[in-house]
């Protein structure tokens, strides 16, 4: 017979809580990545795993320095940063 002391119990217990508790927060997201099947809650974060961590997508032309970026945030981001981007001026 196969013997327990309370470390190996409590540890398996762990295992098994932590792995049902993943099973249960998997169900929550709804949306999956189709190249490495990580799970997202929204369909907006599932699309920008995909664009970030795959490659994926559209490539942004900043218009003007010409750099490329996967997304439209980065490009905004850079934008800002660095051609002081503003909503009422714009400035290089």
């Amino acid at each position: 017979m196969l013997g327990f002391n309370s470390f190996s119990y409590n540890f398996i217990l762990k295992v098994h809580y932590l792995r049902s508790l993943n099973f249960l927060l998997n169900l929550w997201k709804k949306f999956h990545c189709p190249l490495c099947n990580k799970r997202f809650r929204k369909i907006e974060d599932s699309m920008q795993h995909e664009q970030v961590i795959h490659g994926t997508g559209k490539i942004y032309t900043c218009n003007n320095c010409n750099l490329k970026f996967f997304g439209m945030q980065q490009m905004r981001d850079h934008i800002k940063i660095k051609h002081q981007y503003n909503k009422n001026k714009k400035t290089q």
